[in-house]
């Protein structure tokens, strides 16, 4: 990923305006900011929770009662694109949520009642090959689901 990155800032450096960006980035005009941006900005939060919550809810009411899923307790989940679908242009948006914790931790966690730490914690440590594992075939699912026959060539 890391290699992805710097290959991806060499090109804006070198067909972009990076000058411009980094400008733009670190340099802010404050005289461009009012009660409006302050609103935009709340209102980005908030989207972003409910839009993970609210996909999270539909995708859950059309899965079958013997699907192998574990219950848990509602949360607010999201993430920073929850925007893409409001302004021009809308772009639609999609948020998977992949269980990744080891299963005799997940077990132990749940027979001991301890909380297991959030995506975002430093403490989060995913099981490598079934959450790849799965991540890949959810995805791939989900791809082949939403394209159809497109993704099966000519």
């Amino acid at each position: 990923l890391f290699i992805l990155m710097m290959v991806m800032v060499i090109n804006a450096m070198i067909n972009g305006d990076f000058a411009r960006g980094l400008s733009f980035l670190f340099a802010p005009d404050f005289s461009e900011v009012d009660a409006t941006t302050f609103l935009r900005a709340m209102g980005q939060a908030f989207f972003s929770l409910s839009l993970g919550m609210g996909s999270i809810m539909c995708y859950g009411s059309y899965m079958p009662q013997d699907e192998n899923i574990f219950k848990t307790s509602p949360v607010m989940g999201g993430e920073d694109f929850g925007m893409f679908g409001r302004d021009e242009p809308i772009i639609p948006t999609a948020l998977f949520w992949l269980g990744a914790v080891n299963k005799e931790v997940y077990d132990r966690s749940k027979k001991d009642n301890i909380a297991l730490p959030s995506l975002h914690s430093d403490l989060f440590l995913p099981d490598p090959e079934p959450t790849i594992e799965t991540g890949i075939t959810a995805m791939s699912q989900a791809a082949i689901d939403l394209f159809g026959e497109d993704l099966q060539g000519p």
